[in-house]
């Protein structure tokens, strides 16, 4: 029985002394991804993987193309727009490129290229006063990139 409880409390013990880094949380922290940019300005929020931008009524082509350290996980998960959201498969991401995902009269969404990880957004005047919004959700888990993009209205 001695023998028992012992291991019981061993077992534990060896665990925690095997597993040190178990405790360290830098890991947990949310790494972003960059983009090089075509079409309009990232302006970063108060956190480090959260970015605004805007354009003018006319609309245009803008164009995220990742880049840097965390690169390869610059895929676009999920886009969002006042009429719909859609999350985007792995399947999406596999096959011949350029792909459209979403095709609307505000404007369409494509997947250009995934090596590197390319996306743009085409949209189309906007001839109301009101403004349109727009999020895409770049990476997953902690690498991560979010942006809010919002297209002005006619003045």
């Amino acid at each position: 029985m001695d023998t028992i409880r012992m291991n019981r409390m061993l077992i534990p013990l060896c665990v925690a002394l095997l597993f040190p880094a178990c405790g360290n949380e830098e890991w947990i922290k949310f790494q972003p991804i960059d983009f090089d940019v075509e079409g309009t300005t990232l302006a970063k929020n108060r956190n480090n993987h959260s970015f605004t931008a805007s354009v003018g009524a006319e609309g245009g082509m803008i164009l995220f193309v990742a880049n840097g350290k965390n690169a390869s996980n610059g895929f676009l998960n999920e886009f969002c727009a006042e009429d719909t959201t859609i999350t985007i498969h792995d399947a999406d991401l596999n096959g011949s490129f350029p792909k459209n995902l979403l095709d609307r009269d505000w404007g369409r969404v494509d997947i250009l290229a995934n090596a590197p990880h390319s996306t743009s957004i085409t949209l189309t005047p906007n001839e109301n006063r009101d403004e349109r919004h727009f999020r895409f959700t770049f990476g997953a888990a902690y690498t991560i990139t979010e942006v809010e993009l919002t297209q002005r209205g006619k003045e």
